[in-house]
């Protein structure tokens, strides 16, 4: 039973959020960002400072909430040694802040997984092109209450809050995962010494592969023991997806740069016994660069299995420890 709170435990933790960050940020904003610089700007790949960026594999994770506090030195200072079990864990990482009156708890979590052989290329001074693959998922919980967030915290099984009524009322969960291939255009629309404007379009094929959504307006809970749950509801809301969904959308951004002298980003160049002069691509040549994009416009749409549906319950000793699952 202990691991299976554990589990749940876990899941909350990590699973009740909302997203709305971008992923690597820092990587993804500047001219020597190559592939990647299409996930927030597509036209990023238009003079770039690479002829071809070829990408092995990159994932990046956004997690953000208002109550769970993580040690950085999970990441900085990795140690598996001090991840045997979640009460270790919750020793040398976690704490929590204190809820203002009536505030309740959030989380975020966002992935996304770019995959082997996303690509740019440079077609010459004015355009490029980009295939971009990534397989990406996003988490979202709203409306969790603190003394749930603190049974979630605590492993659920926290004596100073079993056998009590927690009112639960106004969560909602919601996830989904796709993997998307999306194909990128850009071109150099205008170009002079002290102005230079680029634009890029961005077909995505989309493909889903898990939808999952969850909320209450009616909902309770208590823990009676390390085994054993009751929780009641009138109106429990519930659906995953029974198959795939396939969608179209895009992107398109435009990026313009106010430039100095171009004379200073010139050198001579020697060809065939002729010389003569060539602008250095090497180097960003913008006193400032302003850049808008539109990102991921459509839509999916989901079924689901036809014993999938919103429910009411009223139940009591629910034995968790003896229940099976598939």
């Amino acid at each position: 039973m202990t691991k299976k709170l554990l589990s749940v435990t876990i899941l909350l933790i990590c699973t009740l959020t909302t997203l709305w960050a971008q992923s690597f940020l820092g990587i993804n904003n500047g001219n020597y960002a190559g592939v990647t610089g299409v996930m927030l700007q597509p036209a990023s790949i238009v003079d770039s400072r690479y002829k071809f960026d070829i990408n092995l594999i990159s994932s990046g994770v956004n997690y953000s909430n208002n109550y769970f506090l993580v040690d950085r030195s999970v990441i900085l200072k990795f140690n598996k040694n001090n991840f045997s079990d979640y009460q270790s864990f919750k020793a040398n990482y976690l704490s929590i802040r204190s809820l203002s009156a009536g505030e309740k708890v959030f989380l975020n979590i966002n992935n996304r997984t770019q995959v082997p052989l996303s690509f740019m290329a440079t077609l010459g001074k004015k355009s490029a092109i980009a295939v971009n693959i990534q397989s990406r998922s996003k988490i979202q919980g709203r409306g969790i209450t603190g003394d749930l967030a603190s049974m979630a915290y605590n492993g659920f099984y926290y004596p100073p809050l079993n056998n009590t009524s927690i009112n639960a009322s106004g969560i909602s969960l919601e996830s989904l995962n796709w993997v998307e291939v999306g194909l990128t255009y850009g071109r150099v629309l205008y170009s002079s010494n002290k102005h230079f404007i680029k634009a890029a379009f961005t077909a995505k094929y989309l493909a889903g592969i898990a939808s999952l959504n969850m909320s209450s307006n009616d909902f309770r809970l208590s823990v009676n023991s390390d085994s054993s749950i009751n929780f009641n509801t009138g109106n429990f809301n519930y659906n995953h997806n029974k198959n795939a969904d396939f969608d179209m959308v895009f992107n398109a951004g435009v990026v313009y740069e106010y430039r100095g002298n171009l004379d200073k980003f010139k050198y001579i160049r020697n060809d065939d016994e002729k010389s003569y002069e060539a602008e250095r691509r090497d180097v960003n040549k913008y006193i400032f660069k302003l850049g808008v994009s539109l990102l991921d416009a459509g839509m999916f749409k989901f079924d689901k299995p036809d014993n999938v549906n919103s429910f009411s319950a009223n139940v009591s000793n629910w034995d968790i420890a003896n229940s099976h699952y598939k």
